[in-house]
């Protein structure tokens, strides 16, 4: 029954397209990250537009999950208060970004939506290539709520990058064994002193180039 609520509520989401140039430049100004991050997150589809909460949001999504953020980077309504994200009613996912998942041997593992695109933009700033970046839509979401993807991680270097705070290390304790049992090869990376997620190495990259490198080795 609760499935079929949340099905119910995903056909009352807004209609979503393809981001236009200007829209993809506000958005890399906005969260400091390289044009070309985001481009590649909507040419897999993971970066979409529309408007919600009467007011353009750029929304990422994958299957039956989608996430909205204003263009404008003000808050939205949430239940007793605000916030800068807002999961679409009758989201359900615990990752994205296995479109992105080509023929890459390296993976980054991040968490939190706009973590992929901090990824992205790690990857684009570091010119890392053969890698690419899946993102735990929270730090509860566990690899039983996505069946299919481990065994697309098998066999692949899985470099996990958790959030720098008791949650997000303890989510990565679970993933690390989790990808080891599918057949991957996990390690984990902690992030500088003072980060708390890749945002602030990206949008501050000279200052952070040793440890952009260190984290594509």
């Amino acid at each position: 029954m609760d499935d079929e609520k949340k099905a119910r509520q995903r056909e009352s989401w807004p209609t979503f397209r393809g981001p236009t140039l200007a829209e993809i430049e506000a958005i890399s100004r906005l969260r400091h990250l390289p044009g070309s991050a985001i481009r590649s997150a909507a040419d897999a589809g993971l970066l979409r537009v529309g408007y919600y909460e009467r007011a353009a949001c750029y929304i990422l999504t994958e299957g039956t999950f989608a996430q909205a953020r204003r263009l404008d980077g003000l808050p939205l309504p949430i239940k007793d208060g605000v916030s800068k994200a807002k999961n679409l009613p009758g989201a359900v996912g615990a990752f994205i970004g296995a479109g992105l998942l080509d023929e890459s041997s390296n993976v980054l593992l991040v968490e939190g939506c706009i973590g992929l695109l901090e990824a992205l933009g790690s990857i684009a700033l570091a010119d890392a290539q053969g890698w690419t970046v899946i993102a735990a839509t929270s730090a509860s979401s566990r690899f039983h709520r996505a069946p299919d993807l481990p065994a697309r991680l098998k066999g692949r270097h899985v470099r996990i990058v958790p959030d720098a705070d008791e949650a997000g290390l303890e989510a990565a304790a679970t993933w690390l064994a989790a990808m080891e049992h599918a057949g991957a090869f996990p390690d984990a990376i902690e992030l500088p002193p003072g980060c708390k997620d890749l945002g602030p190495i990206v949008s501050n990259s000279l200052h952070y180039q040793t440890f952009l490198s260190s984290l594509f080795q």
